[in-house]
């Protein structure tokens, strides 16, 4: 009989060390509160670290969820849920076995909603001796309230070029929220409102991002247009916001030897000829409409217009002068097409000058003759 008496003090003893730890723990995270992850292999925790009450049918609810492992000689159980001060906004009771997942909506015992803030969730063991111990959860945050989001686009106008200048576009990302992000995109379309490109991740809103002005599969910004960007962050609560920003893109010329050249569809010709190959009329007034366009917004620009032509005389010096004396005028001739048609969508003639080049800039060699077609071309170059 002594035995079984020292044996049961032994247990009431560690029983209350338990109650006694767990207490402190309780007491010490309600001094000082932090936001965590929930963990599975506790003995209680949260199936998110916040959630958003609001109706909206995106995580109205979190779930308390009980994971004990050692109930011996355990009867009842008292749930409370606990704002970040300690005060009990919310409980129940019953028998252990009743124990059971539970879903709070966000509201206290007379059906208010409680204000946004962190909580946690706390079990208190009984047993039959009305002995108690204390188990918490993480603390999780009811959040209604959508990130502030922030986005800074620089530098602007973008002119991803290759000139060494505003060739990377640096976007500043901000999102403030009392939940961490879920996950974050930044969502770029072009003047059509067409997505072009888009950057993402999860979790944590990287500070910076950067980008060269190609989409995934290589396709390169279209030049002096007006692009938009979209910045989104969805929180840990399931609240979303988002910021939109104009991107300007800049006259795009690439530089080759000492010339600033027009990044445009190649209007190409018939041999010994002023008509179009390998591109129709249509197309050809798209690319002059988007030239006008450019000297329209452009002021202080102006415009050469080279006209290029072919010859295959390469290693037969005389034929070459020969063929060379026909190909200059009408390589001119080329460009001054090209140069009427500019003119007709209002840009005043004396800002564009046409060069006739000949075959002094083959651009394929002579030789190819799958690909020495586009050798019969016009070309632009940018000057101020």
């Amino acid at each position: 009989m002594k035995k079984i008496l020292i044996l049961l003090m032994v247990v009431s003893f560690v029983f209350a060390m338990c109650k006694s730890t767990d207490q402190t723990a309780t007491e010490s995270s309600l001094g000082n509160p932090m936001l965590t992850e929930p963990n599975p292999n506790d003995p209680l925790y949260t199936d998110n670290m916040a959630f958003s009450p609001n109706g909206d049918g995106k995580q109205d609810t979190i779930k308390v969820i009980p994971n004990l492992q050692d109930t011996e000689g355990v009867s009842k159980y008292e749930l409370r849920i606990k704002d970040a001060k300690g005060n009990t906004v919310k409980q129940m009771s019953g028998d252990l076995k009743g124990l059971k997942t539970y879903s709070w909506d966000g509201k206290d015992d007379n059906g208010k909603l409680l204000p946004e803030g962190m909580y946690v969730a706390e079990i208190t063991l009984i047993n039959a001796s009305g002995e108690k111990k204390v188990i918490n959860s993480n603390y999780f945050n009811l959040d209604n309230s959508p990130p502030e989001v922030a986005m800074l686009l620089a530098p602007l106008p973008f002119s991803p070029d290759g000139d060494g200048v505003a060739d990377t576009l640096t976007l500043t990302l901000t999102a403030n929220d009392i939940s961490p992000a879920a996950s974050w995109d930044v969502k770029i379309k072009d003047a059509n409102k067409k997505l072009f490109h888009t950057l993402k991740g999860k979790d944590t809103v990287p500070a910076q991002k950067t980008w060269n002005g190609y989409s995934a599969n290589g396709t390169q910004v279209k030049s002096a247009s007006t692009y938009t960007v979209e910045f989104s962050v969805i929180d840990r609560a399931g609240n979303a916001a988002s910021t939109l920003a104009e991107l300007p893109i800049d006259i795009l010329v690439f530089k080759v030897g000492s010339k600033r050249k027009l990044f445009v569809r190649s209007i190409t010709f018939k041999a010994y000829k002023t008509s179009f190959s390998n591109i129709n009329t249509g197309e050809v007034k798209d690319v002059v409409r988007w030239i006008a366009n450019i000297l329209k917004k452009n002021p202080s620009y102006n415009l050469i217009v080279e006209g290029h032509a072919l010859n295959i005389y390469e290693n037969k010096p005389d034929k070459y002068q020969e063929e060379e004396a026909v190909l200059i005028p009408l390589s001119k001739q080329r460009a001054k097409i090209i140069k009427d048609l500019i003119v007709a969508e209002g840009i005043d003639a004396d800002r564009i000058t046409i060069q006739g080049l000949g075959s002094s800039e083959p651009i394929v060699a002579p030789s190819d003759a799958s690909n020495r077609w586009k050798n019969r071309r016009v070309e632009f170059l940018l000057v101020k």
